[in-house]
């Protein structure tokens, strides 16, 4: 949805989606799971959001904007590979 040649977001496949299930089902609860994913994010291990979505292309900006503020709720670390886009602003503002 950038127009980027080459588009590491998409991979070629244009109605690629981020899994927001499977992303939520990791977050409900991680404090009281024992999982690998779990353990790390009780340590703090920052999380690289976008390593396979970009998270404010026009295909993902409407999830990412909530999941990012319950990620930053929740104190969580994070850092973010993108463009740029719809909704970066919104997120830049309260992380």
């Amino acid at each position: 949805s950038h127009s980027c040649h080459y588009c590491f977001a998409n991979l070629n496949k244009p109605d690629r989606r981020a899994d927001l299930p499977q992303v939520l089902n990791l977050l409900k609860k991680f404090r009281e799971r024992k999982t690998v994913e779990a353990t790390l994010l009780k340590h703090s291990v920052p999380i690289l959001v976008s390593n396979k979505v970009d998270p404010f292309a026009k295909s993902n900006y409407r999830i990412s904007v909530p999941l990012l503020r319950s990620m930053n709720d929740l104190g969580l670390r994070f850092a973010i590979q993108t463009k740029g886009g719809d909704g970066v602003d919104e997120v830049l503002a309260f992380m």
